[in-house]
């Protein structure tokens, strides 16, 4: 490919880039693609429109090329060929779970959670491997590239495509009603078979009881369920259902392993903010 990329890409590219690595780096791993070659994934990027009806009125600069170029990558990935509504509620479900989550989570933890398969998961993040660090491990966790995609995305005047509008309120919502349908599941009393009345620092084997009966999206689901709870601002007798279940049924397995992960000054928080949460939204609270 003598003489590609030409002088002129490369002064559009450095234009667009405006000094921000992010949108270089992002470029560099969009041409990158397993199917289309570098020269077919350049002539996406050089055509794409210079703004959005929002980037326009915008005086960050830096936001004018990104916003195209993440909404050019989402639109590549996602070419349905029409309209799925099942296949856009997966793919909302979990970007939402990756750029939502308190800690990064892994493609296996956010199946867990979501109530999906390793492979549905993967199959998802695998062509946006230019916007998130993306590891073949299925364990390891996913992480945007750079804060302004997850800025991006939950930005309604700035994510225009709302196919990929990952709304904060909503998709919280559906993750603490993961997260309590999960402990709701889960939790059972000495859910680790600890000798009674023993200490934690008593039993030899507790972390690998911990691993054998605790798994990551348990774990993360018990640690934030609070975080996620009183971030929702949907209809919320549906959450309220399942809280109630957790409260009366599960409270006290999960007293038991928020104190095994060493997670208690946390817990006390978030219990802290679900009173004044359920103050808020509710007349006659739980």
């Amino acid at each position: 490919m003598t003489g590609w990329p030409s002088d002129k890409h490369i002064d559009i590219l450095c234009q667009r880039a405006a000094g921000f690595f992010v949108y270089a780096v992002a470029t560099v791993k969009f041409l990158d693609h397993p199917v289309f070659t570098p020269r077919e994934q350049l002539d996406k990027i050089i055509n794409l429109p210079g703004h959005t009806t929002y980037e326009g009125v915008t005086q960050l600069k830096n936001k004018t090329t990104l916003d195209s170029l993440y909404t050019r990558i989402l639109q590549m990935a996602f070419d349905f060929g029409g309209e799925d509504p099942e296949l856009n509620f997966r793919i909302q479900s979990i970007i939402g779970a990756v750029v939502l989550a308190m800690n990064p989570l892994s493609p296996s933890t956010i199946a867990e959670l979501i109530g999906l398969e390793t492979v549905q998961v993967k199959k998802v993040l695998k062509p946006l491997q230019s916007l998130l660090i993306l590891s073949e491990d299925p364990n390891s966790p996913v992480k945007p590239f750079h804060k302004s995609f997850p800025d991006f995305i939950t930005d309604s005047p700035r994510c225009l495509d709302k196919r990929f509008y990952i709304s904060p309120k909503i998709h919280h919502h559906k993750l603490a009603i993961n997260c309590l349908t999960l402990m709701n599941g889960a939790l059972k009393p000495n859910l680790l078979s600890l000798p009674e009345c023993a200490l934690n620092k008593e039993v030899k084997d507790l972390q690998d009881r911990i691993n054998a009966h605790i798994s990551p999206a348990l774990k993360y689901a018990c640690k934030f369920w609070c975080d996620h709870l009183t971030k929702t601002g949907e209809d919320i007798s549906r959450v309220l259902d399942a809280l109630n279940v957790f409260m009366r049924e599960k409270f006290l397995p999960w007293l038991e392993v928020i104190s095994v992960v060493g997670a208690i000054r946390e817990a006390v928080v978030g219990l802290k903010k679900i009173i004044l949460w359920l103050n808020e939204v509710c007349l006659d609270p739980l």
